[in-house]
């Protein structure tokens, strides 16, 4: 009878319980912790940063020509061209 070494090691279990204990105390939409997200005394300590990817807004143009078509099923891949 042979043994194999676990797949996950002790470390390993503590460190995944340890994430998800954090990610059950963050916001599901910014996944900043809730207790200082949800503070009204703080609502004046975020930024938004706002950055526009042009290959995503070009994907959501292209589907949305498409769903105006109600062409189903389709998927989108994205390739950059290059001279060269």
């Amino acid at each position: 009878m042979t043994s194999q070494d676990p797949q996950w090691t002790d470390e390993d279990r503590n460190l995944l319980l340890a994430l998800a204990a954090e990610e059950r105390e963050e916001c599901d939409g910014c996944r900043q912790p809730l207790t200082l997200s949800t503070d009204n005394a703080r609502m004046y300590d975020w930024r938004v940063h706002r950055k526009v990817c042009r290959v995503c807004a070009l994907l959501e143009v292209t589907a949305s020509n498409d769903a105006e078509n109600q062409e189903r099923g389709v998927k989108y891949s994205v390739s950059r061209e290059t001279d060269g």
